[in-house]
């Protein structure tokens, strides 16, 4: 069972699960599974929520193949501009998205652009099995880099989803990071839309670190 036939069967099944709560479901995951397996290292982007989305996309990954149409830019071109130094000279957006993974740990679109912290960490206790049946949809295809884009994600992931006691976790070291198996990492970095200088520079510095180990 290849990538794509691998999350279909389980979003039917989360779906499902989750059908009597609030907002539309919006799938994502790879964005094209044969770019994504040449990729060296695997990146695999986490973030909160749809944001809207499932008005024109029922897909997150279909937006991004797309080239992130809709308002795109403010999320995706610095993603683009932190995987690909030449992004900048004229690539598109859906050229260079098509070597990478997105997802939402919120898969419900509840038309709201913010989710509190807190609300996002109940959501991932809640389908935590679900959320860590798709990550190793993509770990046996390591080295793989499970970027935690924002604040906080990267402790809702490590201690929801995987069990880790973040306390243990130096958090001043950089990159701030932790195995979660052979040649698989979380990785704690900022939110695309953050007004950070040289993120570009320090999110290639992080993965170079990271898939040295």
């Amino acid at each position: 069972m290849n990538i794509t036939e691998s999350e279909d069967r389980l979003f039917k099944e989360w779906e499902a699960k989750i059908a009597k709560t609030k907002g539309d479901f919006v799938r994502d995951g790879v964005v094209c599974e044969e770019v994504f397996l040449r990729e060296k290292v695997k990146l695999v982007f986490i973030l909160k929520e749809a944001n809207d989305l499932y008005s024109s996309y029922k897909s997150l990954s279909d937006f991004l193949k797309d080239g992130a149409g809709k308002n795109g830019g403010h999320t995706w071109n610095p993603v683009c501009r932190w995987i690909d130094e030449n992004f900048k000279c004229g690539q598109s957006r859906s050229e260079v998205l098509k070597r990478i993974v997105a997802l939402n740990l919120k898969k419900k679109d509840e038309k709201k652009t913010t989710t509190n912290m807190m609300e996002l960490r109940m959501v991932a206790r809640r389908d935590k099995d679900f959320i860590r049946r798709q990550l190793d949809i993509y770990s046996q295809f390591s080295p793989v880099i499970f970027v935690c884009c924002g604040t906080g994600m990267f402790d809702i992931v490590a201690e929801e989803i995987y069990g880790i006691n973040t306390a243990n976790i130096d958090h001043n070291k950089k990159p701030t990071a932790c195995s979660v198996g052979d040649k698989t990492w979380l990785l704690a970095f900022n939110h695309p839309n953050s007004r950070v200088t040289d993120l570009c520079a320090l999110f290639r510095k992080y993965c170079s670190a990271l898939s040295a180990l």
